[in-house]
């Protein structure tokens, strides 16, 4: 029986009042999550940050330097936490399961990280396909996650069953929204050796139902009930 992993959602995101920050991650550590996901995006000064949004308080990321974006989240009231800030944090606390948002920038990350991280305390996970891809190229022992989703029906298909995207991208695991996983799908990417990675799992009911399921993670902003569900299941 597969031990279900808890990973807290941008860190502790539901326990603290600002997601992806040094205080969500502290809170995640403090749980004893088994790791943490958190967004990574470059600013025009080649800054890698953590933040989900492609802005800070309407300044857009890729368009203002470090400085100006931290400024802004200052009067907003949260401390902006660069990459390596949170890897110095986190080096041997906790696993990291680090999304990149935007492509172009992998080689830079991939040689930060290396710098703090071995290969079995992180995994790199995207919706872009390329950015898997060009993972895999620059260090193919770098453990890959690729996030699935759509919004429309012309592409529900393919991630319901996303065979062809697994083989193109030859990605490690597959991270689909939890409402796509159905048809049998756990056991349908277990069959291939396919770990699967499900966000964001907030209901207690669902978390206990995927718990049941067997599914390798669940990504949650509430992790404290997620690692309740999980021993009382187990």
């Amino acid at each position: 029986m597969i031990k279900t992993k808890i990973f807290a959602h941008r860190g502790a995101s539901g326990l603290v009042p600002f997601e992806n920050t040094i205080d969500a991650f502290s809170k995640a550590i403090e749980l004893n999550c088994d790791g943490i996901e958190l967004d990574v995006r470059q600013t025009k000064d080649k800054v890698m940050i953590i933040n989900h949004n492609p802005d800070i308080g309407g300044l857009i990321i890729k368009d203002h330097t470090f400085d100006e974006l931290k400024e802004k989240a200052h009067k907003i009231g949260f401390k902006l936490a660069t990459l390596e800030e949170t890897l110095q944090f986190c080096q041997d606390k906790i696993f990291l399961d680090i999304e990149v948002k935007e492509k172009g920038f992998e080689q830079e990350l991939i040689t930060l990280i290396k710098q703090y991280l071995d290969y079995n305390q992180f995994f790199i996970r995207s919706f872009s396909e390329d950015v898997i891809i060009k993972t895999k190229e620059i260090d193919s022992n770098i453990k890959t996650v690729l996030l699935i989703s759509t919004k429309k029906i012309s592409k529900f298909i393919t991630v319901i069953f996303p065979n062809k995207k697994i083989k193109r991208t030859k990605c490690d695991i597959i991270s689909p929204h939890y409402k796509f996983v159905c048809f049998g799908f756990i056991k349908r990417m277990h069959n291939k050796n396919i770990p699967v990675s499900i966000w964001t799992v907030n209901n207690n009911k669902d978390l206990s139902k995927f718990i049941k399921k067997n599914v390798d993670y669940i990504i949650t902003n509430y992790p404290n009930n997620a690692i309740d569900i999980l021993k009382k299941e187990k």
